[in-house]
């Protein structure tokens, strides 16, 4: 587990029978986060970096859907709830475009808008020289399409922006992007 601003991160799992042909877990496991028996986020987070350790290789779809999945388990254990609609709850679930989380903290006015990447993967530059994560980038449409019209108009330009990048080894190098 890591700890991150005091907080441990890590699986929500109650125990852990490990079936010797599946590298992932066991269906007999029940995760006491969201309780399911099967197929649930964390269980996927868990047979990520199970597989990562016993050299398996992932396609760069899975790594991005590991970070996103990874960050959404950070965000909402520091009590933000994530609002945004399109999340990503598996490690082959289809790729999309635009912002990959939107948070708002449980109870407040403050939003984070968190872009999630693994290991070496950087922030992109679109062809108009406009910067992934840019104040440009995520307003237009971006911010509604994530959130919707009405939430996105209270959010207006009120958010910070994170870049949440998690390495092979499990580190979190985490940053606010002010620029």
């Amino acid at each position: 587990m890591n700890k991150v601003k005091g907080i441990t991160v890590g699986t929500y799992l109650t125990k852990t029978i490990k079936n010797p042909k599946d590298k992932g877990l066991s269906s007999k496991e029940i995760c006491n986060h969201c309780k399911m028996k099967d197929n649930c986020k964390y269980r996927q987070i868990t047979k990520f970096e199970n597989g990562i350790k016993d050299g398996v290789q992932y396609t760069n779809q899975q790594k991005g859907n590991y970070a996103e999945m990874k960050m959404d388990q950070y965000y909402d254990s520091i009590g933000f709830e994530r609002i945004s609609q399109d999340r990503v709850t598996g490690l082959n679930d289809a790729g999309h475009q635009g912002l990959d989380g939107v948070y708002q903290n449980k109870g407040t006015n403050e939003y984070i808008v968190g872009e999630a990447k693994y290991n070496t993967s950087k922030l992109s530059t679109l062809k108009d020289g406009t910067k992934q994560m840019s104040k440009k980038w995520i307003g237009g449409k971006r911010l509604e399409e994530a959130v919707g019209t009405e939430k996105a108009n209270l959010i207006g330009n009120n958010y910070e922006r994170n870049l949440y990048n998690i390495k092979k080894n499990g580190s979190l190098n985490f940053k606010v992007l002010n620029n």
